[in-house]
């Protein structure tokens, strides 16, 4: 699974889709509050941020390839 289909074509695809996970968690944390849950969200595609979270973790913790 692509998190960040358009990050593939960059030099450093890696770096660049953590960094753009690390931005959107940051918007989770700040717009999120009792009544709005966004990590909860999924949209019609069935992505969410905690389905990326979990992606990227297997990543770096498990030491898998990128393959995007």
């Amino acid at each position: 699974m692509v998190v960040f289909p358009l990050e593939l074509k960059r030099t450093k695809p890696y770096g660049y889709s953590l960094f753009n996970l690390m931005l959107m968690v940051m918007n989770c944390l700040i717009l999120s509050d009792q009544g709005v849950h966004l990590w909860k969200y999924f949209n019609p595609d069935g992505k969410s941020i905690l389905l990326a979270l979990r992606i990227y973790r297997s990543l770096i913790i498990e030491n898998k390839s990128y393959h995007g």
